[in-house]
Formats: structure tokens, sequence, C-alpha cells
């Protein structure tokens, strides 16, 4: 049994899932996220293996720039969905990772929140 890619997915121990996802606005344009294992541990976003990546409905050439725990928009305004989704490395730091999924009794999810914005 090996360790990487070609093992396949890696699980994510058990007690940790789900996870939930948070974002509060602190400025204009600027937000932080917390991402909080099921016991309602915060998560390190600091750290390479734990990452959050996000997005923005309804705003064309939009920019989400997102570092640790603070995330910043640019290149939008108006009304618009921001969508932030936690995801992991399965295997190392870097590229390639793959989303984080958790089950619920609707089926699987991703781990994400999406809060409406005014820019």
């Amino acid at each position: 049994m090996g360790f990487g890619p070609a093992a396949g997915d890696l699980h994510v121990p058990s007690g940790v899932a789900p996870y939930s996802v948070a974002v509060k606005k602190t400025g204009n344009s600027q937000f932080t996220v917390q991402v909080k294992s099921s016991n309602g541990l915060s998560l390190d976003l600091s750290h390479p293996k734990n990452r959050v990546y996000g997005w923005v409905e309804g705003a064309a050439g939009a920019n989400v720039t997102v570092e640790g725990g603070n995330v910043s928009v640019t290149g939008a305004s108006g009304k618009a969905t921001l969508v932030l989704q936690y995801q992991t490395a399965r295997w190392n730091a870097t590229e390639p990772w793959s989303n984080v999924t958790q089950t619920n009794r609707l089926g699987r999810e991703w781990a994400a929140v999406r809060t409406t914005i005014s820019l």
C-alpha cells in the first residue's frame, strides 16, 4: 500500500468532519474566513495543507485573494455572492489538491459558505 496520488483519496480522520465555514466582513472589500472541525476547533488556515478557495458569482472580472484567513475582493462593485470553499491537499502542500467533501443526509456536499456582499 502506497502513499501519494496513486494510493487514491486519503480520508479525513474520524471525528474531524464535517467542517463548518464562516465569513465576516471586516472592511470595504475585506473579509475574514474561519473553518472549524466538527468538534469546534479552528483550523490553521496559514498551514499550506489547509486552504480556502474563493470566487464571486454575479460580478464578471471580480478577483478573490485568500491569504490564510484574510479575504479581499477586487474588480467588482454592487451586490454579488462571495463563495468561500474549504479545500485541502491530499498528499502535498502544492497542486494538485482536491476539494474536501463531506456527507450529510442529502448526500455529498462541499464545505462552503455563500454570502451576499455589497462592494
